[in-house]
């Protein structure tokens, strides 16, 4: 399972994680904190970013902080990659967003 959080340590990331260890899931961590990491990431990819900048003497990023964008980047790279290597993916996918056309996808 893939978790996302800035600090590592976010409480619902927390709690998917217990859970998915329970079940006997794999955890890849993408975080920014390299250190005081939880016990049970089988997997850290840090990501660089901060959460917010400091403009005129406000915390602004209007279309999310640097580690949002910088974590959605890398994670497309990821489906591209997958998309590029694997055919099958592709049909998945393609199959995937005939479903979220219709509005018939569960988001958990």
């Amino acid at each position: 399972m893939v978790l996302i959080s800035g600090s590592g340590r976010t409480k619902i990331i927390m709690d998917i994680m217990e859970l998915a260890k329970f079940i006997g899931l794999k955890i890849v961590l993408v975080t920014t904190n390299k250190e005081n990491i939880l016990p049970g990431i089988d997997l850290l990819i840090p990501i660089g970013g901060k959460s917010k900048i400091t403009m005129q003497g406000e915390d602004s990023l209007p279309l999310g902080s640097y580690f949002e964008i910088n974590s959605m980047v890398f994670l497309d790279s990821i489906v591209a990659k997958l998309i590029s290597q694997y055919p099958v993916f592709k049909r998945n996918i393609e199959e995937f967003g005939e479903y979220y056309k219709k509005d018939q996808v569960i988001v958990i």
